[in-house]
């Protein structure tokens, strides 16, 4: 009787801390499209000077089943530049259905349907592994995605993805944030080729980028965070991209700091970075 009260305890604490870091994602990404009041019928970046104007439509799928719950919200490309929509289609594609991305639907509201039909299939095979009976709705899984248009010029375009997914019987939640920058003339993705060298400055930029997200002070402080020596300091492994503000570097969850801590992000002045950036990505940005 001892043990399993011990083991009551101990569930609802993982529980309790599991709900906590959803909340706490959800609040940071928004990815909880049921609570939104309206989504437009067509969204557009902002758009420094003249070009040509990438349209996309808003698709957005809900789908609700036993086994737990799905939702995907997209800005999906329909008119601009061939190339540019030809790579991001292709690029939504493979953010959904990884190496799958070759063989889901072309048209976005069936592919958004099967993108969600694809996780509440994982979601049920998860619940069966697990051997869970009955639960009520509040903990069903939950799986939350957004695929957004966040900027464009005339030459370039960056789309950024978020998303949360919460697990039922044990485990954390998890949740993340990635983006890409596009040339519009012929739909080309940049990577971590958009930075030519690091050195101790950049290093000094990106702890510099950590301590406005973690709101520290100084280096000392600053490590106490970060699970990596502040002197050899990585780059992200996900690839910086353009925002309105500058370059943003994304870290990953778990990538140079606890799961508390999140994925922290910051957005670098092109300024300060101009000495890093690639010639190919400067030209585009003259």
């Amino acid at each position: 009787m001892h043990i399993m009260k011990i083991r009551v305890l101990h569930l609802f604490a993982m529980t309790f801390a599991i709900l906590l870091a959803a909340c706490t994602a959800r609040e940071r990404h928004g990815v909880r499209l049921s609570d939104r009041e309206s989504i437009p019928e067509d969204t557009e970046a902002e758009v420094l000077g003249s070009g040509s104007t990438l349209r996309t439509d808003s698709i957005q799928v809900a789908e609700m089943g036993e086994q737990g719950s799905c939702e995907l919200y997209m800005d999906w490309p329909v008119d601009g530049p061939k190339a540019l929509i030809a790579s991001l289609r292709e690029w939504i594609g493979t953010v959904l259905f990884a190496d799958s991305a070759s063989s889901a639907p072309s048209e976005p509201r069936a592919l958004a349907e099967r993108y969600c039909q694809k996780q509440l299939d994982a979601m049920h095979l998860s619940l069966e592994q697990m051997s869970i009976g009955e639960y009520s709705t509040d903990e069903a899984p939950e799986k939350g995605t957004e695929i957004r248009l966040v900027y464009e010029t005339p030459q370039l375009v960056t789309y950024e993805v978020t998303g949360f997914q919460y697990f039922t019987g044990g485990g954390h939640g998890s949740f993340g944030t990635r983006g890409a920058t596009f040339r519009k003339s012929d739909g080309k993705r940049f990577g971590h080729d958009i930075i030519t060298r690091k050195d101790d400055t950049l290093r000094k930029l990106l702890k510099d980028g950590l301590k406005t997200y973690f709101k520290t002070e100084d280096d000392s402080a600053l490590q106490l965070i970060v699970q990596v020596p502040l002197d050899v300091l990585p780059l992200p492994d996900l690839p910086p991209y353009l925002l309105k503000d500058g370059l943003h570097f994304q870290y990953g969850v778990y990538d140079i700091c606890p799961f508390d801590y999140g994925d922290p992000g910051f957005t670098l002045p092109i300024e300060q970075l101009r000495p890093y950036l690639s010639d190919e990505l400067l030209r585009e940005m003259e």
